[in-house]
């Protein structure tokens, strides 16, 4: 899984996002993933699927607040 997108986001949510809000939510918690696991599970800066639906689900988890 890359890295997903307003539009996974958005799929994901079910909802209308704003796509630059929802890119700049997607982009700070894979930041976050990226830190916290200190680069282990992504390879040339994309996650392995296992880190992308937690990028995902915590995206959406930001966006729903």
């Amino acid at each position: 899984m890359a890295t997903p997108t307003s539009a996974d986001l958005a799929a994901f949510t079910g909802k209308e996002l704003n796509s630059d809000q929802a890119t700049a939510v997607i982009t700070v918690v894979a930041a976050l993933a990226e830190s916290y696991t200190r680069g282990n599970g992504f390879t040339a800066g994309e996650p392995n699927d296992a880190v992308g639906a937690v990028i995902l689900s915590a995206s959406a988890r930001l966006v729903e607040d």
